[in-house]
């Protein structure tokens, strides 16, 4: 299973086309998945235009009504997938923004990846576009705040978020915290965090070069990069932001919107998959329905059949009774009357018996 983790904030104008696309995507790539949306607290139409992808997709839509922060918006998701998941070694996570700037047709080769062996498949974007001076300086400033930390080969940059992870290794770093947050941070911290949570439990780490799409954007970068610096360092300090939301928090609001959505993901599915994978719940009492009719239908059979030798067996003593009768005729033809030269003789009854007492001539 495929869980892919979609935080989105006021993106109403790209989040449909970024579902869209996965699903195509998937239709070539074919894999079992859902989609995990948080709305944080979206103020546009980013509610409406999901709503009916709720009804073609197995998407699932976890609505705070508070902002909470990027951050805190995909550890639900993380959570969310990690509470779902039935084999942790298997399935897999994969990270992505809702703005359409990543490409999805580049989450075939990460997961891929992942099924070669990896742990964790670390997208590696090349953009034909030069970035601005101003986000390239805060890039290197947040380099210099983590050069401590050692990053996997061939990773130029943690600060990207657009990866693919064996669920296990995020289910052993959430366990490793504890009760505590996994992601604390904002911006490129935040992505930096995962990654250096995951490393532990990772035995293999590939990097993938993806395409890097800022001219799809439809609205301005919200990255401050100088404000994003900033975060790298108190991550890398180990400071702890002021009212950071629990984890209990976090897990109250993605139960409940999952609750809410969980009807429309799994109708989603069936419809997607025409046979109602996706809702064990429904599949079974469709068969339990299925085996009643069953069993009605083979009661009826065996009381049908019951029936029949009844039928059969009335009609050969009715024809008995006949030849009984025209054997007594036979034999004494005068039967119920006095004959010449002797007693009348009475016919047998069913019992056997003699029909009266003879009677002299």
């Amino acid at each position: 299973m495929i869980y892919i983790c979609i935080p989105t904030h006021n993106e109403q104008q790209t989040v449909g086309v970024v579902l869209w696309k996965l699903r195509q995507v998937l239709t070539d790539f074919p894999r079992d998945y859902q989609l995990l949306v948080a709305d944080d607290a979206s103020s546009d139409k980013t509610a409406d235009v999901l709503e009916p992808y709720t009804r073609v997709l197995p998407l699932t839509v976890i609505r705070s009504e508070q902002r909470q922060g990027s951050a805190a918006s995909l550890e639900m998701l993380l959570r969310e997938a990690v509470r779902r998941s039935e084999y942790p070694k298997r399935d897999v996570i994969v990270t992505l923004q809702a703005d359409f700037s990543e490409e999805p047709d580049d989450l075939v080769p990460l997961v891929k990846r992942l099924e070669a062996g990896a742990d964790v498949a670390v997208g590696n974007k090349v953009s034909a576009t030069k970035e601005a001076r101003a986000r390239r300086f805060a890039r290197s400033l947040a380099s210099f705040f983590v050069r401590r930390q050692k990053w996997p080969e061939g990773v130029t940059t943690p600060f990207e978020g657009y990866r693919a992870y064996r669920l296990y290794a995020i289910k052993r770093a959430m366990e490793t915290r504890g009760n505590a947050r996994l992601l604390r941070h904002e911006g490129w911290a935040c992505h930096a965090d995962l990654l250096r949570a995951v490393l532990p439990n990772a035995r293999r780490v590939d990097v993938v070069d993806i395409d890097d799409r800022p001219d799809r954007l439809q609205r301005p970068r919200r990255e401050k990069p100088f404000a994003s610096a900033m975060q790298v360092r108190a991550m890398a300090s180990g400071t702890e932001p002021p009212g950071l939301v629990g984890v209990d928090e976090l897990d109250r609001i993605a139960q409940t919107a999952s609750r809410s959505r969980e009807r429309a993901a799994i109708t989603a599915q069936s419809v997607q998959d025409g046979s109602g994978t996706g809702s064990r719940t429904n599949g079974s009492r469709t068969r339990q329905t299925a085996r009643r009719d069953q069993g009605r239908t083979r009661s009826q059979a065996n009381g049908s059949a019951r029936s029949r030798p009844e039928s059969g067996r009335t009609r050969p003593e009715s024809g008995q009774s006949r030849q009984r009768s025209e054997r007594s005729q036979q034999a004494a033809p005068g039967s119920g009357s006095k004959s010449a030269g002797g007693r009348a003789r009475q016919p047998r009854s069913r019992s056997g018996g003699e029909g009266g007492p003879q009677q002299a001539a």
